[in-house]
């Protein structure tokens, strides 16, 4: 049985695409919250999308894993592990409670899958455009 070849260039295109805009919105909001005088709107940004690109990541990493070594045996305890990483963020507001803010690490937590979800659909757009 041959293992499928994967092309290394386009999964850092994905990573390396993703992390510019969850950078350039991550900065864009900072400068948002220092604007309005909030810190802890800032420090809550910034650990959400924190936890939210090393998630991203750890499931690209997970599902190349599972595509090449064809065993789906490891993918619980990896799973489960990404579940810690989006856990941690939200273990930490509620030991820093004066110091964060739950929606905004929220919305930042899963601004990488947006971003790539959002991403996926214009490339889609664009290639359906050229077809007509």
């Amino acid at each position: 049985m041959t293992k499928p070849v994967f092309k290394a260039k386009n999964l850092q295109y994905i990573e390396s695409m993703v992390f510019t805009r969850l950078i350039i919105t991550l900065v864009c909001f900072s400068f948002a919250a220092f604007y309005m005088g909030d810190h802890r709107l800032i420090l809550s940004a910034f650990l959400g999308a924190l936890f939210s690109f090393l998630g991203f990541r750890q499931l690209i990493r997970v599902q190349i894993k599972i595509v090449q070594t064809q065993s789906k045996s490891i993918s619980l305890p990896l799973f489960l592990l990404r579940l810690v990483l989006y856990a941690a963020p939200l273990i930490l507001y509620f030991s820093f409670e004066k110091y964060l803010n739950l929606w905004i690490i929220l919305v930042f937590l899963f601004s990488s899958q947006v971003i790539w979800i959002a991403t996926e659909i214009q490339i889609r757009l664009k290639k359906l455009r050229k077809r007509k």
